[in-house]
């Protein structure tokens, strides 16, 4: 009697194995596509909110096998969390999606035969101060415990990915946010230098030009009108002269920055002979980013 029971205790344990093991073996998959579902790849180091760009994936599988599912593995240069620029600059990015886990830098999630398509998103926190350029890759799909599967080919999946930082560049008043700004200079006296205009604030992605437009192209205009009373005066960017004879003058930089104070100085000209009254002139300031090193 009792070696009959080990008998069949023993039959039960090997039917439940065997049973077990037929389960995997019945269970076939392999991933077909990995692609991007729309074309936006454009960093924005201006934006605002919690995302400067978000980038959408979707990964199909060809799953085989009653109630089977299998384990996918995302990574992104072996667990990276950024994309990595020609002179090593990094753009952060955060893995989303509403099937799927992060785990050590991976994102893991699970298709199924009835579920074989899934979507995912990269996606990049906003106010990241980068220099133009391009930042990219190499996006892995794996198929996870591949041992347990019969089909044993296309169980990995890859895709280049990147995102770009175009030249981009904006200007403001030092600690202002008014676009537009009257300076009293008060009284008019020859070679008089003026410091109290506010600085410049500059922030560019690349090298940049500045450009000046005087409206009266160097002068202070009487307010009769008259131009025989015209007071010439200087412009000086970081204590570099700007011709303002010209229809537009530019101050050059070659360097990228992401916060540059620079500051402005004003030096009236002869003012013997001039007539009292109030002097006044327009200057018109602008930044371009240069597009020469569009990425």
């Amino acid at each position: 009697m009792w070696i009959s029971r080990l008998i069949n205790t023993w039959a039960m344990g090997l039917f439940a194995l065997i049973a077990s093991h037929s389960l995997y073996a019945g269970c076939q998959a392999s991933l077909v596509s990995l692609d991007a579902i729309s074309s936006q790849n454009t960093y924005d180091v201006f934006a605002t909110g919690q995302s400067a760009l978000v980038q959408n994936y979707r990964l199909r599988a060809d799953i085989q096998g009653e109630e089977c599912s299998v384990e996918v593995e995302l990574d992104l240069d072996k667990g990276a969390s950024a994309l990595r620029s020609a002179n090593q600059q990094q753009i952060q990015f955060e893995w989303q999606g509403s099937n799927g886990y992060q785990k050590a830098g991976h994102w893991y999630l699970t298709l199924s035969e009835s579920k074989p398509v899934t979507t995912f998103q990269i996606k990049y926190p906003a106010k990241q101060w980068l220099d133009a350029g391009r930042f990219s890759g190499e996006l892995k799909a794996t198929i996870s415990g591949t041992s347990l599967l019969q089909n044993q080919n296309e169980q990995e999946l890859s895709l280049n990915i990147e995102a770009v930082v175009l030249p981009s560049a904006k200007i403001q008043f030092y600690g202002l946010s008014q676009q537009h700004y009257d300076l009293d200079i008060g009284e008019l006296t020859v070679n008089k230098v003026i410091h109290s205009a506010p600085k410049l604030w500059v922030q560019s992605t690349g090298s940049y030009s500045i450009s000046i437009e005087s409206m009266y192209r160097g002068v202070m205009r009487h307010q009769s009108a008259d131009t025989q009373w015209d007071i010439a005066y200087q412009m000086l960017l970081d204590n570099q002269p700007i011709e303002l004879s010209k229809t537009s003058s530019q101050w050059h930089s070659d360097q990228a920055t992401s916060g540059r104070p620079i500051p402005i100085t004003f030096i009236v000209g002869d003012t013997n002979r001039k007539p009292g009254g109030t002097y006044n002139d327009t200057l018109h300031i602008s930044i371009e980013p240069n597009l020469a090193q569009q990425p």
